[in-house]
């Protein structure tokens, strides 16, 4: 089909989709930055929506890490240790200090889900 396509038309059409490809990147870009902005400004419920948006759009693996700490933020331990887990089997090698970070909320998260957990003996 391409080759019957005139070939100044065809360049037209390659220009378009590198156009929609650049602005994909740079709406991705302004949803993490957002996304990052919220977080510092503390407002988690902000954060995690721009950082879901972007995960979905994007499926970078990163995101799940900047999910996972907004849910920790908001209180939700449950999604939140769910989170970490999908950002450490996504993300094979992640920076040590990333790392070290998840493993301490961790740490701190298993306890607390455990100890809240219903009793089925009662």
């Amino acid at each position: 089909v391409a080759g019957s396509l005139n070939p100044r038309l065809l360049r037209k059409l390659q220009a378009v989709v590198e156009q929609q490809k650049s602005d994909q990147r740079a709406f991705l870009r302004s949803l993490r930055l957002a996304g990052q902005l919220c977080y510092r400004m503390r407002d988690y419920r902000c954060a995690l929506l721009n950082f879901q948006w972007a995960f979905r759009l994007s499926n970078a693996p990163g995101l799940l890490f900047n999910i996972a700490s907004s849910y920790d933020k908001l209180g939700m331990q449950e999604r939140s240790v769910d989170g970490y887990l999908c950002y450490l089997r996504r993300e094979p090698m992640p920076p040590p200090h990333v790392l070290g970070f998840i493993k301490i909320r961790l740490a701190v998260l298993l306890p607390s889900l455990a100890s809240s957990a219903p009793n089925p003996a009662h």
